[in-house]
């Protein structure tokens, strides 16, 4: 957003007014910006304040039984909520009555392309800040339906009679050869919450800087 506004620049910026005094301006801010959230996340459109995502896990597998014999019955297992509140994020600058005098309106311009700049690296860090700390229970999308951190090594399922620890999804080891086969293997045999194999691909390595 921006502001025009009828105050006048601080005495140190005056010089920006005149005519003759600067040749060219040095801004570091005005590179282009590389950014990653798109390759990381999913981003979908939201028009309410407050989201809410709730666990269930369907039914299980079927069981054998004899000619005759009632049919076993098994019903869906409800678990926690997720509520989800939009955050705002906002910044602006103000355009002042000299620049508007002196029609300094490149100046003005350059101002506008250092806020999309802004705002876009804002929106970068905030996503970062899950992969850089995976295991953080602070973060406002950092923990799951359980309350656990996204990347905590003690997720459990909904059904309790499935005692296999398959739902841990944090591995926890250095970059080596070893360590991605394990990887790969450990979500090709992930099991869901009734203890049925998913069997899953990982299509993305993310490396903590």
């Amino acid at each position: 957003m921006s502001t025009i506004g009828l105050g006048s620049l601080k005495t140190d910026r005056n010089e920006l007014l005149k005519e003759g005094v600067i040749r060219r301006l040095f801004d570091t801010t005005t590179k282009a910006t590389p950014s990653y959230y798109e390759k990381l996340v999913k981003e979908k459109k939201a028009s309410d304040y407050t989201y809410r995502d709730r666990q269930i896990a369907g039914l299980g597998l079927a069981t054998k039984v004899a000619d005759g014999a009632n049919s076993p019955i098994d019903a869906p297992i409800l678990g926690g909520y997720k509520d989800y509140n939009q955050s705002r994020f906002m910044l602006g600058f103000r355009m002042t009555h000299g620049m508007d005098m002196f029609n300094k309106y490149d100046l003005w311009q350059k101002q506008v392309k250092s806020l999309a700049r802004s705002m876009k690296v804002s929106k970068d860090i905030e996503i970062h800040k899950m992969f850089n700390g995976p295991t953080s229970t602070t973060l406002d999308c950092g923990t799951g339906f359980d309350g656990l951190a996204i990347a905590n090594a003690t997720h459990t399922g909904l059904d309790s009679s499935i005692t296999t620890d398959n739902y841990s999804n944090y591995l926890n080891a250095a970059l080596s050869y070893s360590a991605l086969e394990s990887g790969r293997y450990y979500y090709k045999t992930l099991h869901d919450d009734r203890g049925i194999l998913i069997g899953g691909d990982a299509n993305l390595l993310v490396i903590e800087p």
